[in-house]
């Protein structure tokens, strides 16, 4: 029906799917506690290659300790990576940045300040208590 179009608009899809939120509405209705499921083929995903996520890690850690999706994006659209994992299309930066969050990769920003990494070392402390202000 109508409502079931404007869901589908606002989902940006199709008849289709408004056809298809119709049929389960109704199937719903006539047995409430049987939810219908739709049915739909997903293909895997290239990150479930464990090969694929342990050369991506390396390639990352190769790149220093502050790395970004455009990183993993210009490694993957090399031709030989491509074909090695069996890519049929170049690997967009949204698909980069959702993979990183599944590999548990952090948005963070450098920090600016005074002190910044180090301030906290062994020879740090040895400088500062002994050298610089001694006690």
């Amino acid at each position: 029906g109508k409502a079931a179009l404007q869901t589908a608009c606002q989902l940006e899809r199709g008849e289709y799917l408004a056809c298809c939120l119709c049929h389960w509405t109704k199937a719903y209705i006539q047995d409430w506690k049987k939810l219908p499921l739709h049915q739909q083929n997903h293909a895997i995903s290239h990150i479930e290659d464990k090969e694929l996520v342990a050369e991506i890690k390396l390639h990352l850690q190769s790149l220093g300790k502050y790395i970004d999706a455009l990183d993993i994006v210009h490694y993957l659209n090399d031709s030989i990576v491509l074909n090695c994992h069996g890519f049929k299309k170049l690997v967009s930066i949204r698909t980069a940045q959702r993979w990183l969050q599944k590999l548990a990769y952090q948005w963070k920003k450098k920090k600016r300040g005074q002190y910044f990494d180090g301030h906290e070392c062994d020879n740090v402390i040895h400088y500062c208590q002994n050298v610089f202000l001694p006690a």
